[in-house]
């Protein structure tokens, strides 16, 4: 179809649409990944009149084929050289992100780290309706996700992926206990943490990414349950006792100083440590999406600092009357 008809016009078509006539064409012939990559290398050598989106379009194909063979023979060059691209251009197709970000994903899938993966791959997800997703590749995503934001260094913000609709996919599986953890870790949940790895320990331990990074999963929890007590204290009363951090955190207090140092060298939070006084003044903690509850609580917050705002500007009206005439 396409040697014989699509071939003799394909000058006139938009370049981004031959790119994906080409990539479907492509798909046909697997498993023949050998006679894919011919294809779609012979029109990648017609870039030039391609123009740039259709030509990065193409190169990702050409990328996700190599990866599926295990050929990583300048497949980071080419991510580095299409991220360059990508940069460069205003207003590009949804299409070419959505192929960028799935090439960059499955390439850290392989060769790691779990974060670079997860960012790609919640960039990936911006860019293309989950619908649009086999299901079989919406679980698999799912899953791949929900283990990197878990066990990735630098991910402390599970809101980000909660707030997406691929974790849904999950719900009536067998891995449906990945999403609870997503939700555990959120909310720093470390009995909950505990309970989670007890009821499904089978699930759990059969996961080579969980169980090779099992302490740092668990110290990641721990930083977590700090970062909801910070977010949930009152501004003005963020001097909190080293007794309470190791209340909500489940450890010793000879062990509070140190998961302080580590927060503060993670940017997780700013402050100062009151060794003598067994109390940190935290002036700063990390921004994060905030879920129903977070927002409610923050609402609340806020209409508290209005009440104060309105009551301290009244005691000033009253004891200043000639200044508001």
């Amino acid at each position: 179809l396409y040697e014989n008809f699509i071939s003799k016009f394909e000058a006139k078509l938009n370049p981004l649409r031959l790119a994906a006539v080409a990539a479907a064409v492509a798909k046909a012939l697997l498993p023949d990944v050998d006679a894919a990559r011919t294809f779609l290398q012979q029109l990648a050598e017609k870039r030039e009149r391609l123009g740039p989106e259709a030509a990065l379009f193409i190169d990702m194909e050409i990328v996700m084929l190599k990866l599926r063979q295990g050929d990583m023979t300048e497949v980071e060059a080419t991510l580095k050289a299409a991220k360059n691209v990508l940069e460069g251009l205003a207003g590009a197709d949804a299409i070419v992100y959505s192929s960028y970000y799935k090439a960059a994903s499955e390439y850290h899938k392989v060769v790691g780290p779990p974060e670079a993966f997860y960012k790609n791959a919640l960039m990936f997800l911006a860019y293309t309706p989950l619908e649009s997703l086999p299901v079989e590749e919406q679980y698999t995503l799912a899953v791949d996700i929900s283990l990197a934001a878990l066990t990735g260094d630098g991910v402390f913000n599970f809101g980000e992926v909660l707030a997406t609709p691929i974790l849904s996919v999950l719900a009536q599986t067998p891995h449906a206990w990945l999403s609870d953890l997503l939700q555990v870790f959120d909310a720093g949940d470390v009995d909950k943490f505990a309970q989670l790895v007890e009821t499904h320990r089978e699930a759990y331990f059969s996961q080579p990414a969980l169980v090779n990074r099992q302490e740092f999963v668990k110290e990641k929890v721990v930083l977590l349950s700090l970062m909801n007590l910070v977010f949930e204290t009152p501004s003005h009363e963020r001097t909190i006792p080293f007794t309470k951090v190791a209340a909500r955190g489940r450890i010793g207090v000879e062990q509070v100083e140190w998961l302080l140092m580590r927060a503060m060298s993670l940017g997780l939070i700013k402050g100062v440590i009151e060794e003598v006084a067994q109390e940190v003044s935290v002036s700063w903690v990390q921004p994060r999406v905030l879920n129903q509850e977070q927002v409610r609580q923050l609402a609340g917050r806020l209409a508290g600092w209005s009440g104060k705002v309105a009551e301290t500007l009244g005691y000033v009206e009253g004891q200043t009357p000639e200044l508001f005439v």
